[in-house]
């Protein structure tokens, strides 16, 4: 690979992979057409274990969700990052719904569907077309434009939440 101050790319073959560190972005292009960038729009955040303190924000310790409750002994501790399909008008993935394989929106204007959760349960009697997952999480996201599929595969063993956003804003 070759690497300067801000970046690093390597390639095998047609993949070519660029990482830039500061705003950290990592893109894989397929013959020079970008196929996937993760951290785009900038938005990875990876928070850190903490002690409780006096005056820290509700939520911080514990959470409810569907009438459950999930204490956090350590604090809230997520990571969080954007992808993004340049050129794809369809994304798939995240199978075990009783939905539709193509992700619907669950952002921007008019949109009235709940994030998609991904964490692992048993669900008997479930809403038609609805992204409340089924049994297990299958963190898998396919993307297609003219030529070209994309996959990505994120392996995070805690709760996820994916948020879609409308081709239109991705660009």
């Amino acid at each position: 690979g070759q690497a300067t101050a801000h970046t690093w790319t390597g390639s095998v073959g047609d993949v070519t992979v660029k990482l830039t560190f500061a705003s950290f972005k990592l893109e894989v292009l397929v013959e020079g057409s970008p196929a996937v960038v993760f951290n785009s729009r900038s938005m990875f955040n990876l928070e850190h274990p903490r002690k409780k303190q006096e005056g820290d924000p509700e939520g911080w310790w514990e959470e409810s969700f569907n009438g459950h409750t999930d204490s956090k002994p350590a604090g809230p501790e997520a990571i969080s990052i954007d992808l993004t399909f340049p050129g794809s008008q369809h994304v798939y993935g995240i199978p075990e719904r009783a939905t539709s394989l193509a992700l619907k929106p669950t952002a921007g204007s008019g949109v009235t569907s709940e994030p998609y959760r991904l964490y692992n349960l048993d669900v008997f009697e479930y809403a038609h077309e609805s992204p409340f997952g089924l049994y297990g999480a299958i963190p898998v996201l396919l993307a297609h434009k003219k030529g070209q599929t994309t996959g990505v595969f994120w392996w995070e063993q805690q709760q996820q939440q994916l948020l879609g956003h409308p081709v239109e804003q991705q660009q």
